[in-house]
């Protein structure tokens, strides 16, 4: 039998803090799995399993390109007669659903599931799930399948696990192989009053799957496979391997994105590595200050190809685009434009010729241009126009990203050359430095979550930046002194007072507020520009 292994494909996959570089990996990583469905189906296989998130995120949450995507290109193996068996990862498990009209467990594993596109093999608690009406559900998809795709040698099977009362595994038989799978639990989750989740494991050893050969599918991280330095950068507990099951022929897993391949009992553990990456600690390379050029832990994606009857691994490389950090740490007289520019050109040049490595194939990266993440360490309080540096590393054909860190007394100080400027988001990227872009995702969060036109009302615009401070500073102190220096400078030419008015005579107060009762507030707001007239 000749079995595809993917995992970690993540789908929908956006990094945040890098926005135009996470929108191109979210489209890459669709294109990156069409791809791969492509390539595993090119490949003659006898069945496709995918050992845990799929998707990134949980139902509810997942667009409706991410669903196309998975339910277009696993109908294309169906097709082809290659039964395609999941389980859930950390990234999409079950998620309650409590409407008024719905009350339900959903994932988007089991959404495919329904349109038979997937079988996940999972264990069920029986007073928890309905067993006869999973027994008809799984009778009805068996039924589906023969009339969409044919007949197609599979079972579907619900049998005790001994040693676990009222827990029973779901698991599915193909040709004369098992496979069984458990879906993403964290290691000390209890399944009954005598088992943790990695003791659990072991029963799984115990049950008689009637077949020749098994399969065993996981989505966590196994200390003995994944090396005790990985799992001291994952920050995560690890289950032991041997609390894994004995007796299986192979170990499908998931979870790390790094390909990695062990043994256990003579029977090979793999994880196959993600297509994609998610953060910035999964970029490829990194290119250190010195100009060294470092290949990062997640370096080697794509899938594997297990021939069973021969017990051989063949690693199919598959990335959704090339990626790279580049860590500059300025001297006080360079110049940090021609520094990216120049660093960035050296850095994109060394990564064409580090993906010779990677694979000769050049379908093997799906999105042609990189991703670069340029990290720069500022000596003193000049501030870096970080949209001037993503548009030099665009200019030098990448996707960009820019993290300042100024070493200085940081960034509540405003350049001499700005006191007198009239550019109020001039002033604001002075007094903000690297927390400018951070700061406009706070302060227009704020204006929509109180409904106030902070662009159109000054006080509306005063009261949203001092909230804003509140959350982006690291103290209260902090935030109280950058707000005097915006008020010196932002606010120079208007008093500052939210509530201050024009003076009036007596009787005009006494009319404004009789007004005010009758009609509401008469007092036309200020605008912005209100605060740069003299």
């Amino acid at each position: 039998m000749r079995i595809i292994h993917m995992a970690d494909v993540h789908l929908g996959v956006t990094i945040k803090a890098h926005s135009e570089i996470g929108m191109a990996v979210n489209v890459s990583t669709r294109n990156a799995f069409k791809r791969a469905i492509d390539k595993a189906l090119s490949l003659n296989p006898d069945v496709l399993i995918i050992s845990g998130d799929l998707f990134e995120r949980e139902f509810g949450n997942v667009s409706s390109a991410d669903i196309y995507t998975a339910m277009e290109s696993l109908s294309k193996a169906w097709d082809k007669g290659v039964p395609v068996v999941g389980i859930e990862g950390n990234h999409d498990k079950l998620k309650p659903i409590n409407l008024p009209d719905i009350k339900d467990v959903e994932s988007p594993l089991r959404l495919l599931e329904r349109s038979n596109l997937i079988i996940r093999t999972e264990y069920l608690a029986s007073n928890v799930v309905n067993l006869n009406a999973m027994r008809r559900s799984i009778e009805a998809f068996k039924r589906n399948v023969k009339k969409t795709y044919g007949d197609i040698d599979l079972d579907i099977v619900l049998k005790e696990i001994p040693g676990a009362i009222g827990i029973v595994e779901k698991y599915v038989i193909i040709g004369d192989v098992a496979f069984v799978g458990v879906q993403y639990k964290p290691v000390n989750n209890r399944i009954s009053d005598s088992y943790k989740f990695y003791e659990f494991l072991r029963l799984f050893s115990r049950i008689d799957y009637g077949t020749k050969r098994k399969v065993f599918m996981a989505h966590q991280t196994i200390e003995g496979i994944v090396s005790t330095e990985f799992i001291r950068y994952l920050n995560e507990q690890a289950i032991e391997i041997r609390y894994l099951p004995k007796g299986f022929d192979y170990y499908a897993l998931g979870h790390i994105h790094q390909y990695t391949a062990g043994t256990y009992e003579g029977a090979y553990v793999v994880y196959p590595g993600s297509i994609t990456f998610r953060d910035a600690g999964e970029f490829d390379y990194t290119l250190t200050n010195d100009g060294e050029l470092i290949k990062n832990k997640c370096w080697d994606k794509g899938f594997v190809l297990y021939d069973m009857e021969n017990n051989a691994i063949r690693r199919i490389r598959l990335k959704s685009m090339s990626s790279i950090r580049i860590k500059i740490a300025l001297n006080s007289n360079d110049d940090p434009y021609a520094r990216v520019r120049v660093t960035t050109k050296k850095a994109l040049a060394m990564l064409r010729r580090a993906e010779e490595e990677f694979s000769d194939d050049s379908e093997s990266i799906v999105e042609s241009t990189p991703g670069v993440l340029v990290e720069i360490r500022s000596p003193g309080d000049r501030i870096i126009d970080d949209i001037l540096l993503r548009d030099i590393i665009r200019e030098e054909g990448a996707h960009p990203s820019v993290k300042i860190e100024y070493s200085g007394s940081g960034s509540v100080q405003v350049d001499d050359s700005l006191r007198e400027s009239m550019d109020m988001n001039e002033i604001l990227r002075s007094v903000f430095g690297d927390k400018y872009t951070y700061y406009l995702d706070v302060i227009e969060s704020i204006g929509l979550k109180s409904e106030a036109r902070i662009d159109d009302d000054a006080d509306a615009f005063i009261r949203a930046l001092r909230a804003a401070l509140d959350i982006i500073t690291e103290n209260s102190e902090e935030a109280e002194k950058t707000f005097r220096i915006l008020a010196k400078y932002l606010f120079k030419y208007a008093p500052i007072p939210l509530d201050d008015r024009e003076k009036k005579s007596e009787e005009e107060t006494k009319k404004e507020k009789i007004e005010e009762k009758v009609k509401g507030p008469t007092r036309k707001p200020r605008t912005l520009m209100d605060y740069f007239v003299k």
